[in-house]
C-alpha cells in the first residue's frame, strides 16, 4: 500500500476548500459525480452487497467518502462516471433502467475493471462498518471496552444446532 503523507498546509488547503463548497450548495456535487451517477452507484452498491432489509440511507452513507473523494480527485470521479457509462454500453441503454438480471451480468462482465474494484472496496469497507449493518448481522460490536469476548459472551451462538 502506498503511504502518502499530507503535511499541515495541504490539510488546511483541503479543508479550507471543502467549507467554501459547502457554503455554495451544489456545487461540491457539480465538481464531483452527478445526482444520476450518485444514484446508479447506490444500485451498484446494493446488487453488490444485498441486504433487503437495510435502509437505503446505510448505502448512501456507505458512498459518502466515495463521494467525498471524487469531489476532491478528478481522476476518481471520472472513473466512477465511465464506469457507469461503461455499464450503460454492456446493456446497450441506461443501465439503472435495466431488469435486476441484466444489471448482474452487466457487473460481471465488468468485474476485472477499476470502476468495479473501487466501488466494491469502498461500498464493502464503509458498509460493514456501520452499525445497522452489525445489527442486521447480530455482531454485537467491539468487546474490548468489555473486557473482550470471554466476559461478554463469546459462546452465546444461538444459530447453531448443539450435536
Amino acid at each position: 500500500m502506498k503511504d502518502t503523507k499530507i503535511t499541515r498546509r495541504d490539510f488546511a488547503i483541503l479543508a479550507a476548500g471543502g467549507a467554501l463548497l459547502s457554503v455554495f450548495p451544489g456545487c461540491a456535487l457539480e465538481a464531483g459525480i452527478s445526482k444520476t451517477d450518485t444514484q446508479a452507484l447506490l444500485r451498484v452498491a446494493r446488487l453488490l452487497y444485498p441486504h433487503d432489509d437495510l435502509r437505503d440511507e446505510v448505502y448512501k452513507e456507505a458512498l459518502l467518502p466515495l463521494r467525498e473523494r471524487a469531489v476532491a480527485t478528478d481522476n476518481l470521479a471520472e472513473v466512477l462516471h465511465f464506469g457507469l457509462e461503461e455499464l450503460d454500453r454492456v446493456v446497450g441503454g441506461e443501465w439503472s433502467t435495466a431488469p435486476e438480471d441484466v444489471q448482474v451480468d452487466a457487473l460481471k462482465r465488468i468485474e476485472n475493471g477499476i470502476f468495479f474494484d473501487t466501488v466494491q472496496d469502498d461500498v464493502r469497507t464503509e458498509l460493514y462498518l456501520h452499525p445497522e449493518t452489525w445489527k442486521l448481522l447480530g455482531y454485537e460490536g467491539s468487546s474490548v471496552e468489555y473486557g473482550g469476548y470471554i466476559n461478554r459472551g463469546f459462546d452465546d451462538i444461538d444459530w447453531l444446532t448443539e450435536d
